[in-house]
């Protein structure tokens, strides 16, 4: 007779350790586990078959960006170990995620083994499971043996080096199999914390999702954090919103969301973002209330959540990019993608567009110009070529490019667009097919805007070096009107400044970004475009921290140099300009 279920909810009289959550060498309870159509699951049969040697749970969840990635390493190493004794459950405990999606990300990612709907949380409980990420390694009878992250590859803060130095999993499995203790028994996993569900809330809880917390989402946060955007979860409901509370506090608490890292003593702008004390307040009273949903009210209703909708409006022109092939893993090299834009006459572009089509894995798009062969003196040697400038960009968390009434940007007849596309692999391969959509002038503009990059190639950071600062300029070559920033480095960018220093000596800090956040990179766009007089220097200083105590740093023992990838570094100060 076979056991339908390998764990039951059949406790054990070992002691857990650390206030409740199960430590190594503590023996888990037995659980009931289900599928996303509520049939049981089973494990391991005790009768007729070999019992298992290792038990392994992963907690996991489609909306986690770091889980989303492993889910494909989970089930290599399932294939692998599989056969030798060795059972897998994958738990997703985030009640905010349709059982039925799920399911489906878990086959998209190659997983054959079971996947537990944890409603309630109760499995995440009795493991004291907090965030999605958490490997936990149990013996034949349920001891723990390891817990924590599945490798090194991903860190708090965004930390994420290009492969695996040590993998935490395969290691312990390997000393198991071996008849061996791992020599490794608790790492730090990185993740998305798991939110318990609301309980129901008295009719005059203090604050309330309906009534106080959607209005603050509906200014703040839908814009990224919906279907097609670049938020890694949506928040349009009140459902996302409770599973998610906890990463939401996370995030509010440290600053970290909404995104924006000007320091507001230099510079005013007319795109910044950020909450309000009073808005904090209220999300955090909101969270550790239990996140309770409260009555529906009337509210503005919210845009349609669709993903090929333009912010720009219906564009005159879009051009898609051909089809690149994107790999579940490894360095995937810049791609550049050619397109003819098709036109027989000079246009004048106000605003442009891109559009990733497989989001998850575009880190960023810059759009070039290429002009015809015959016109290629009039080429710029600015926002045209591929190292200076660019005509177009679409960066993490930046909103479409749109410049300012009576300026905009050529692109000749003849020409042709040229994509740069970085790509970083998130365990799934991919087809992307991206596109940038173009709203024309009606007549040529009075201003030309350029984009010029100011950039320092001649990096050399030292390991362990916390504050290596560079600095480079460029010289005005007649009176501008400065209409935005863009700064650009990887992982190690510490912070960033632009300082106007003029002729007479004097100097002006325009922009301070004494945080920089690689993973959501910013265009400061100034409320009143800026004079710079001929002859000032724009002067940008950067400095990178490649020490061990930068979170988000990929290597601390690396000299690290100029380079494509994330785990290389880069000094770009991008600026918006025209000519007086």
């Amino acid at each position: 007779m076979k056991a339908t279920l390998a764990f039951l909810a059949v406790m054990t009289s070992t002691a857990l350790a650390s206030g409740g959550v199960p430590g190594p060498g503590d023996v888990v309870p037995e659980f009931p586990a289900t599928d996303a159509r509520g049939r049981a699951i089973a494990l391991r049969e005790e009768e007729g078959g070999d019992p298992a040697r290792a038990f392994v749970v992963a907690f996991s969840s489609k909306g986690c960006p770091i889980a989303s990635a492993q889910a494909p390493r989970l089930a290599a190493l399932e294939t692998a170990y599989g056969p030798r004794g060795v059972r897998f459950l994958l738990v997703n405990s985030s009640s905010q995620e349709d059982p039925d999606a799920v399911a489906a990300f878990a086959k998209e990612a190659g997983i054959a083994f079971p996947v537990a709907v944890d409603r309630g949380q109760k499995i995440a409980d009795l493991f004291g499971a907090t965030r999605t990420g958490e490997i936990v390694l149990l013996d034949g009878e349920r001891r723990v043996l390891y817990r924590g992250a599945l490798d090194d590859q991903f860190g708090l803060a965004g930390a994420k080096r290009p492969a695996p130095d040590r993998e935490y999993l395969k290691e312990a499995l390997d000393a198991v199999l071996a008849g061996r203790e791992p020599s490794l028994r608790t790492t730090t996993a990185a993740g998305c914390l798991i939110a318990r569900d609301a309980t129901p809330e008295a009719e005059d809880a203090g604050a309330v999702y309906h009534r106080d917390v959607a209005p603050i989402l509906r200014r703040h946060c839908v814009e990224c954090h919906r279907p097609g955007e670049v938020g890694p979860f949506s928040l349009l409901t009140y459902r996302d919103a409770d599973g998610w509370s906890l990463m939401i506090r996370e995030v509010v608490e440290s600053g970290l969301m909404p995104p924006w890292h000007a320091d507001p003593r230099y510079g005013t702008w007319k795109n910044a973002r950020g909450l309000s004390g009073s808005e904090k307040k209220t999300i955090l009273a909101w969270v550790d209330a239990g996140a309770p949903e409260g009555p529906e009210v009337p509210s503005e209703p919210i845009p349609p959540a669709d993903p090929g909708r333009w912010h720009i409006g219906t564009p005159d022109l879009v051009l898609r990019a051909p089809k690149q092939l994107v790999p579940a893993s490894g360095e995937i090299r810049y791609r550049y993608a050619q397109v003819d834009t098709g036109l027989d006459e000079d246009r004048w572009v106000t605003a442009a567009e891109i559009h990733a089509g497989a989001r998850k894995v575009v880190h960023h798009i810059l759009a070039f110009v290429r002009y015809p062969r015959e016109r290629a003196g009039e080429q710029p040697p600015i926002d045209g070529g591929l190292d200076a400038g660019y005509f177009a960009c679409l960066v993490p968390g930046e909103r479409p490019n749109v410049w300012p009434e009576g300026t905009a940007k050529l692109l000749p007849a003849g020409s042709r667009l040229v994509f740069q596309i970085h790509y970083t692999a998130d365990g799934t391969p991919h087809e992307d097919v991206s596109e940038i959509g173009l709203v024309f002038a009606k007549e040529k503009p009075a201003k030309v805007v350029t984009t010029r990059g100011i950039n320092h190639r001649a990096l050399r950071i030292a390991p362990g070096d916390p504050a290596a600062t560079y600095t480079t300029f460029w010289k005005a070559p007649a009176d501008v009107k400065l209409l935005s920033f863009m700064p650009h480095m990887h992982f190690r960018g510490k912070s960033f400044r632009y300082e106007a220093e003029r002729p007479d000596g004097t100097r002006e800090i325009l922009l301070d970004v004494p945080r920089y956040d690689f993973n959501w990179q910013a265009t400061y766009r100034f409320a009143e475009p800026r004079t710079l007089e001929r002859g000032t220097k724009l002067r940008v200083t950067a400095v990178f921290d490649n020490s061990a105590g930068n979170p988000a740093n990929p290597d601390p023992t690396a000299t690290v140099r100029w380079g494509d990838q994330t785990w290389d570094e880069m000094l770009i100060g991008y600026v918006d300009y025209v000519e007086e």
